[in-house]
Parts: structure tokens; sequence; C-alpha cells
């Protein structure tokens, strides 16, 4: 029996047929891939989960360690980076400010019916009362509580507008409370105290930014500028140098580097529109807004004011506050 050698164009015919079938196999596979990740990525869950672990991972420079916040009928939950995800942590009440730094944390905490306020440190309730309160600052040492009073005001808001309630300096004190015994003074009218150092505190009053003495008892005025209004976002950078006044009815915030001598104007900025809430950070304002996909996360530096987002977080979070160090 002979042998019949294949002509060169059957041997071309064959190999052309086994690399289209071979690519239409290919492109079969890559149509069945997209469609199944199409699917999974327009259903809910399965995107919310990606978008999630996303965010988490891509968290970068103080927002890696910071917290993020939102509200719900049993109170505020505390949310943090976790590996590729976040964990979280309820409070039992709605979290009005919160301080964190080397020496604990100091918290005020309205309960839900709105009737009685907590001022929480380190854990412990060291005082209730059901005069409004707001704006809370911790000593260095830890030795020293500071908060906003008042009995004229009325900060009995829902907790998700917590963030964009504004306030009157004028209808404030500014208290300081020694954490162990409970003994208490006032420094005077004003909101927004801040522990420069262990014996002084700063405060923004109607007619300007003073530095109370708790050794002497006496306040000196570091800078004369009148403030009608301001927010009851606890604008102070974690380091305590810098503290900034938003006046929501301006869209402004002005952002004063201060210390226990003197008070300076750094920069003025313009957070833009749609904003839920602030935060000063050492390296620039932070400013949370609604977006398509969730909360987005924006960062002024304090140089020339410029804008960028860093991150979003996807809305089933619900995420509307964000804490750096001071809320």
């Amino acid at each position: 029996m002979e042998y019949e050698e294949p002509s060169g164009n059957n041997v071309i015919k064959e190999r052309v047929s086994r690399r289209t079938i071979g690519m239409v196999i290919i492109v079969v596979l890559l149509l069945i891939i997209g469609a199944v990740v199409a699917t999974l990525w327009y259903t809910p869950s399965f995107s919310i989960n990606v978008r999630t672990a996303w965010s988490a991972l891509t968290l970068s420079g103080e927002l890696e360690t910071a917290q993020f916040l939102t509200e719900s009928e049993q109170g505020t939950v505390f949310y943090t980076k976790s590996g590729r995800g976040f964990t979280n942590a309820p409070t039992e009440g709605v979290l009005v400010s919160h301080t964190e730094s080397a020496a604990g944390s100091a918290s005020i905490i309205r309960t839900l019916d709105g009737k009685e306020y907590r001022i929480v440190v380190n854990g412990k309730t060291v005082l209730s009362s059901p005069a409004h309160k707001a704006h809370i600052a911790l000593a260095p040492n830890g030795k020293n509580v500071a908060f906003s009073e008042t009995v004229i005001a009325d900060i009995s808001a829902p907790a998700e507008m917590l963030s964009i309630i504004t306030l009157y300096p004028a209808e404030w004190s500014v208290r300081v409370m020694d954490v162990e015994t409970g003994t208490m003074v006032t420094a005077g009218t004003g909101i927004t105290p801040v522990f420069v150092d262990d014996q002084h505190v700063t405060r923004v009053a109607p007619r300007g930014v003073y530095s109370f003495d708790l050794a002497t008892g006496r306040s000196t005025a570091l800078l004369e500028k009148a403030f009608p209004v301001a927010s009851l976002n606890m604008l102070v950078s974690p380091d305590r140098t810098k503290m900034a006044i938003y006046n929501r009815n301006e869209n402004s915030v002005i952002v004063y580097k201060i210390s226990s001598i003197g008070a300076e104007e750094v920069i003025t900025l313009n957070p833009g529109n749609k904003v839920m809430s602030l935060t000063l950070g050492n390296d620039g304002l932070y400013t949370l807004r609604t977006s398509k996909w969730g909360t987005e996360f924006l960062q002024q530096n304090l140089v020339d004011g410029n804008q960028k987002v860093v991150d979003t977080i996807p809305e089933d979070l619900r995420i509307n506050r964000l804490l750096i160090s001071s809320i």
C-alpha cells in the first residue's frame, strides 16, 4: 500500500482550521466570563463587597487609621479598616462629639430619646445631665476634659443632621472638668475648646479666640474677630496646632494656627456643595459628600486649597462622618 504525502495546501488548511477553532473557543470563553462578571457586578451584594474591599485596600495617609461613622436607630456605629474590609462597633446612643489621643478618648453621647447627655472619658461616665453639650477635648495628660454646654440652644436634631447644625457661640459656654474629682470651672462664653497644652484651653467666643489658663483662671484674647455663627463640626487637627470654623451660611472654612499665646489665620477654604460633614487633619481639610457610588472623601490642602477625591466608601455603609482625631 502506497503512502500519499499530504500536499502543502492541505497542511495549511488543517493548521488554519485548528487555529480558527482555538480562537473561537477562546472568544466563547471570554464572552462567558464577561457575562458572568457583568452579572455579578450588577448584583448589588457582589458589587458592594468588591467596592468595599477596594475602598479598604486603597485607604492611605490619615484615612488609613481613621474611623468612619454612621447613624442607626440604635445609635452611632464606628467602622474601622480591617484587612480587606471594615469592622464595626456600635455605641449605646448618639455620638455628638469624640476625641482620641495618646491620653485616651473622651466622648459626648446623647441618649436615644434626646433627654440626657453623658461625658465619657476612657470608657467611664464622668458626668450626666440634660444640658445640651458639644465639642469635647481631652488634656494631653488626660487629667481634664473640656466641652461646650448650653441651656439656651437646642441640638436635639436627628443624628444624621448633627454635622450641619449651626451654632451661635454667644449661646454657649466652655466648661473644664477635672476627670478624677469632678470639679468644674467655666472658661468663658464660646465653643470649640482645644487643649493646646495641659494648662491652656483655647475657645472660639463671639468676639474672638481666647485662651483660658487653668492655673490662674484668667482668659487672654488671642485674636479679635467676630464669630457670630459656627458649626457643630469639631474642627481640630490631631496635633492641636490648628482649628477651623465652618460657616455653613457662607460655605466657608477658616483655618487658624493656634497656641497658648496667639492665633493667626492660615487659609480660607470653600468645601464645595453637598457637604455632609467636615474633618480637619494635619494634612488638610476632609469633606464628605454623597456620590453615585456612596460617600466620597475629598481632601483640601492647607497651602493653596486644592481639592481632590481621595476615596469613596460604598453606600451600604451609609458613612456620614469621619473621625481622624476629633469630631
